[in-house]
């Protein structure tokens, strides 16, 4: 014999709601079923919506990564164009720079040959005898050998410089007969001098001997 849920009292077979406070306890199950399936499809809603907002998050993220691993390599990949084309730049002046030092020094040499300042000489043999022919205008008698087959006037300018380093040694000499000391001071410089004339010779250069270079 069924009898209401909520007040108790007694509902007839063929009946589903009360009589007395029209409970119907078929309809309150299936407004709860109702309820409940529904709940139920919010919170699968709600989970779909929270997974699919996770989802934009971090596609979002990943294409902020992506956009910014972009960029930065860009960047660099500009800065190495630049840094790669700066150094050219630099390289290009440097060859330039060298190239142009080059061709003065070209033209401070052809100048030196052509005003007779710098004798100019072969490579090797030829360059050794070229050099050894007037270093012999400092070595005593053997100035005469340049002087005599001497054709050039590099050759021509020590040839006459050894001659009067010749002489004042002469001179010095007999100074150094009468007084020793003055002997011994003339010997020293006459060392000096014939050092200072082998170098200018060595170096390609018609320099004067310091104090006597002028005489005459």
């Amino acid at each position: 014999m069924p009898y209401c849920d909520r007040c108790g009292a007694y509902i007839p077979d063929e009946l589903s709601a009360c009589l007395a406070c029209g409970y119907d306890k078929d309809q309150e199950t299936a407004k709860q079923a109702a309820a409940a399936a529904q709940a139920h499809r919010e919170q699968e809603e709600k989970f779909a919506r929270e997974e699919a907002e996770k989802r934009r998050a971090q596609r979002q993220a990943y294409e902020r990564r992506w956009a910014e691993e972009e960029q930065r390599r860009r960047q660099e990949e500009q800065e190495f164009r630049r840094r790669q084309a700066e150094q050219e730049r630099r390289n290009r002046e440097a060859e330039e720079a060298f190239s142009r030092r080059q061709q003065e020094a070209e033209a401070r040499a052809e100048s030196f040959v052509n005003s007779g300042r710098l004798h100019k000489i072969g490579d090797g043999a030829e360059q050794a005898v070229g050099k050894l022919i007037p270093a012999l205008s400092y070595l005593g008698l053997l100035f005469l050998i340049p002087m005599i087959i001497g054709n050039d006037r590099f050759t021509k300018f020590h040839a006459n410089q050894g001659l009067k380093l010749y002489i004042v040694g002469w001179i010095l000499r007999g100074i150094g007969l009468i007084a020793w000391p003055i002997g011994v001071v003339g010997f020293v410089l006459k060392i000096l001098l014939i050092i200072t004339g082998i170098k200018n010779v060595l170096n390609g250069e018609e320099k004067p001997l310091p104090y006597i270079g002028n005489w005459f």
